[in-house]
Protein backbone atom coordinates (compact mmCIF):
# COMPACT_ATOMS: atom_id res chain seq x y z
CA UNK A 1 0.00 0.00 0.00
CA UNK A 2 1.62 3.36 -1.36
CA UNK A 3 1.85 6.25 1.50
CA UNK A 4 -1.07 9.09 1.24
CA UNK A 5 -0.03 12.27 1.76
CA UNK A 6 -1.32 15.46 2.04
CA UNK A 7 -2.15 18.08 -0.32
CA UNK A 8 -0.18 21.38 -0.56
CA UNK A 9 -1.81 24.21 1.53
CA UNK A 10 -4.31 26.73 -0.22
CA UNK A 11 -2.28 29.21 1.24
CA UNK A 12 0.69 28.90 2.64
CA UNK A 13 1.04 31.55 4.61
CA UNK A 14 -1.92 31.11 6.30
CA UNK A 15 -0.63 27.34 7.29
CA UNK A 16 2.50 28.89 8.56
CA UNK A 17 0.56 31.28 10.49
CA UNK A 18 -1.76 27.94 11.89
CA UNK A 19 0.71 25.68 12.47
CA UNK A 20 2.88 28.39 14.45
CA UNK A 21 -0.42 29.14 16.52
CA UNK A 22 -0.90 25.33 17.44
CA UNK A 23 2.84 24.91 18.37
CA UNK A 24 2.85 28.01 20.39
CA UNK A 25 -0.36 26.64 22.46
CA UNK A 26 0.87 23.10 22.72
CA UNK A 27 4.50 23.87 23.39
CA UNK A 28 4.68 24.40 27.02
CA UNK A 29 3.29 20.52 27.87
CA UNK A 30 5.75 19.30 24.97
CA UNK A 31 8.72 20.67 26.78
CA UNK A 32 7.37 19.39 30.40
CA UNK A 33 6.63 16.34 28.80
CA UNK A 34 10.42 15.37 27.48
CA UNK A 35 11.31 16.50 30.56
CA UNK A 36 9.39 14.66 33.36
CA UNK A 37 8.42 11.11 31.11
CA UNK A 38 10.73 8.39 32.05
CA UNK A 39 11.04 7.23 28.37
CA UNK A 40 12.42 10.66 26.84
CA UNK A 41 15.24 10.39 29.25
CA UNK A 42 15.95 6.77 28.20
CA UNK A 43 15.66 7.76 24.42
CA UNK A 44 18.31 11.05 25.35
CA UNK A 45 20.69 8.67 27.14
CA UNK A 46 20.65 5.92 24.33
CA UNK A 47 21.06 9.12 21.30
CA UNK A 48 23.64 10.73 23.30
CA UNK A 49 26.66 8.16 22.17
CA UNK A 50 25.45 7.60 18.55
CA UNK A 51 25.82 11.76 17.94
CA UNK A 52 29.57 12.38 16.35
CA UNK A 53 31.37 15.36 16.47
CA UNK A 54 33.17 17.88 17.04
CA UNK A 55 30.31 20.33 14.89
CA UNK A 56 26.72 18.64 14.67
CA UNK A 57 23.68 20.61 12.36
CA UNK A 58 20.92 20.55 14.37
CA UNK A 59 17.95 20.51 12.32
CA UNK A 60 15.41 19.16 14.48
CA UNK A 61 12.32 21.32 15.84
CA UNK A 62 10.83 21.31 19.24
CA UNK A 63 12.39 23.05 22.33
CA UNK A 64 15.68 22.00 21.98
CA UNK A 65 15.82 19.62 25.08
CA UNK A 66 18.25 17.58 23.57
CA UNK A 67 20.42 20.21 22.43
CA UNK A 68 21.53 21.54 25.92
CA UNK A 69 22.27 17.55 26.70
CA UNK A 70 25.28 17.63 24.15
CA UNK A 71 26.46 21.40 23.69
CA UNK A 72 28.58 19.86 27.21
CA UNK A 73 30.54 17.68 24.79
CA UNK A 74 30.39 18.77 20.75
CA UNK A 75 29.34 22.23 19.35
CA UNK A 76 26.54 22.46 17.92
CA UNK A 77 25.34 24.06 14.70
CA UNK A 78 22.43 25.40 13.66
CA UNK A 79 19.99 27.12 11.07
CA UNK A 80 17.84 29.98 11.67
CA UNK A 81 13.73 29.84 11.17
CA UNK A 82 12.80 32.74 9.08
CA UNK A 83 9.15 34.02 9.81
CA UNK A 84 9.20 35.91 6.37
CA UNK A 85 9.75 34.31 3.50
CA UNK A 86 11.28 37.12 0.83
CA UNK A 87 8.87 37.42 -2.31
CA UNK A 88 9.91 35.63 -5.23
CA UNK A 89 11.03 37.32 -8.24
CA UNK A 90 8.21 37.09 -11.15
CA UNK A 91 8.67 34.65 -14.08
CA UNK A 92 9.67 36.30 -17.03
Amino acid sequence: MSPIYSREPITKTQFNADFDDAYTHFVGIYDFSVKALPFWKTWINQALPHIRGPRVLEVSFGTGYLLTHYTRILKPMGLTTITKWPTPPAKT
